[in-house]
């Protein structure tokens, strides 16, 4: 395709339909083309389509599915497919199977490494192509601010604006070296926001001095390294726009992100299908609203008939003259600029994911941080008689949703441990604890994992009895955070603490590593933990081995 597509030619050859078209990237259900994907590309031909796991039944099935659309799009259009997809690493992956997933960006924080950020950019881009996917949505470069932020927590680099800047822009440059399309969001950050856009829109009230020198600096960098495009998010900036949120906003999108910053290259909206959005228009106004405010490409990430309604209104506003043709020219210039740079995106054939499972590894043992420990706890030395384990079902559901194939307990138990797993529902928390204690009667160690504690707090009350209880008893009692690191406020007590960042393979298997002392931990912490622990605190024993 490369070398025979003219970009000046198809637009001259577009209906206005077709051109509006253009400006929607779009979902859909099933894994197959005759499952949603061929009636979207033939009835709507937008101009890029997201892949979600719904869409992952192996890689084998991606790969040929992503093939036969590139293929039957170009004849269709005449125009190469944009696809894209989220992933991040961590908690955001659509791919996970036979993929070197990496840990999320707190973790890589944790390792304080430009190297490694660029080379997980490099690594999940060349992944990528294998799929001829040709446009990741990151990299996340919100700074965490909000402790209990339900949206982005360890999707965030950390808290400094300095480290965040630094690490997203040498994955981005990662990404720029895999020949991948990088898109940085969610502009102007929503790392402050207490509200997850998902559910509702969150308001960032803070003096516009605070959020230039602080949300901004990520995105300026990002701009500056060439970032093919930025993705606004659903957040109201009162200071900017006390109306309309940031995605929505032409004072944002075109006063700020493109007059102030001076960002040339595309922008995608989030999915409009978000509560922030679609609790307050319909999704054919939120289009027609995000194009106004100088979007050039719509995000709908399901819904085929409020997919086909949304482009259709778009096309009456520009016949009713609401919506201006040169604006929608303007947009369409930056979308067949990103399916120019996209045919540089040369599908790999074989990518050597073995050099990407040995960075993997060696990311999870630079980031988990150990933060406070007893020596005659950790590591653990010999065998112990039995180790007990508490841990919320939500983060057993990340089990169930692909992110492991066993459990951190059945992991300990597969080293020859006798292990007993204890799950338990939020709201049973505080009935949970005489199991627990029942279990820990003949127990030598109480392991207890923890993830958003903060926003728990009848979790956080069962831990606290439980440090109590192994304190009087002399169990030795170690806490692990499986997401941010801030859950120790919830139990500044606890003696032994360890950061994970993450729940992934690669980081189970590096903490049982560390757990029995044959690999040390490495990590730092990216974030300052209020009236504890500096950001940059982390404890890396010049001894860490089990002698037992």
């Amino acid at each position: 395709m490369k070398g025979k597509w003219n970009p000046s030619r198809s637009i001259s050859n577009m209906t206005l339909e077709e051109r509006i078209s253009q400006l929607f990237m779009l979902g859909f259900d099933g894994n197959k083309m005759e499952e949603g994907l061929k009636e979207l590309l033939e009835e709507l031909k937008p101009g890029g389509i997201i892949i979600f796991s719904r869409n992952v039944a192996s890689d084998k099935q991606l790969r040929e599915l992503l093939a036969e659309a590139h293929e039957f799009y170009f004849k269709l259009t005449g125009t190469p497919l944009l696809i894209s997809i989220d992933q991040e690493g961590g908690l955001v992956a659509r791919i996970r199977k036979n993929f070197a997933v990496f840990p999320g960006n707190m973790a890589l924080g944790a390792t304080y490494s430009t190297e490694k950020a660029y080379f997980v950019g490099k690594a999940i881009g060349e992944q990528l192509k294998w799929f001829r996917i040709n446009i990741n949505l990151a990299p996340v470069i919100d700074i965490i601010v909000d402790k209990t932020n339900p949206s982005i927590g360890v999707r965030s680099f950390g808290d400094d604006p300095y480290l965040v800047s630094k690490l997203g822009r040498a994955m981005i440059l990662g990404f720029k070296d895999s020949e991948i399309i990088s898109v940085a969001k969610h502009f102007p950050g929503i790392g402050a926001a207490s509200i997850d856009p998902h559910m509702d829109l969150p308001v960032l009230e803070f003096p516009l001095k605070v959020i230039r020198s602080r949300e901004f600096l990520p995105f300026i960098e990002a701009i500056e390294a060439g970032v093919d495009a930025i993705m606004p998010s659903h957040v109201l900036v009162s200071e900017i726009d006390e109306d309309l949120p940031a995605s929505l906003s032409k004072k944002m999108i075109e006063g700020t992100l493109r007059g102030e910053l001076g960002f040339k290259g595309a922008i995608l909206s989030d999915d409009l299908l978000m509560g922030a959005v679609s609790n307050r228009y319909s999704l054919e106004e939120a289009s027609f609203l995000a194009l106004t405010a100088g979007e050039d490409m719509v995000l709908i990430c399901r819904d085929f008939e409020g997919q086909r309604s949304s482009i259709d209104f778009v096309v009456s506003a520009v016949k009713k003259g609401n919506l201006s043709k040169e604006r929608v020219f303007e947009s369409l210039q930056r979308v067949m600029n990103l399916k120019l740079r996209a045919l540089h995106v040369k599908p790999m054939d074989n990518p050597k994911l073995e050099q990407f499972f040995v960075l993997e590894r060696e990311v999870c043992k630079e980031s988990l941080t150990l933060i406070k420990f007893e020596e005659k706890c950790l590591p653990i030395r010999g065998i112990p008689s039995k180790i007990t384990i508490i841990c919320p079902e939500r983060i057993k559901k990340l089990v169930n949703a692909g992110f492991s194939s066993l459990t951190l307990g059945e992991k300990i138990a597969s080293r020859g441990i006798k292990v007993k797993e204890i799950f338990f529902e939020e709201e049973r928390a505080d009935k949970v604890l005489k199991e627990a204690i029942e279990e820990l009667s003949d127990s030598e160690m109480v392991i207890i994992f923890t993830r958003e504690i903060l926003r728990y707090p009848k979790e956080a009350n069962l831990v606290r009895e439980l440090i109590k209880f192994s304190n009087r008893k002399g169990i030795y009692l170690v806490a692990v955070s499986v997401g941010t690191p801030f859950d120790i406020e919830a139990f500044p007590e606890v003696k032994n603490y360890l950061a994970m960042y993450d729940y992934h393979e690669a980081m189970q298997e590096t903490f049982v590593d560390v757990l029995f002392g044959r690999v040390k931990p490495e990590g730092k912490l990216p974030v300052s933990i209020q009236g504890l622990f500096q950001r940059g605190f982390g404890i890396i024993p010049e001894v860490w081995k089990n002698e037992g």
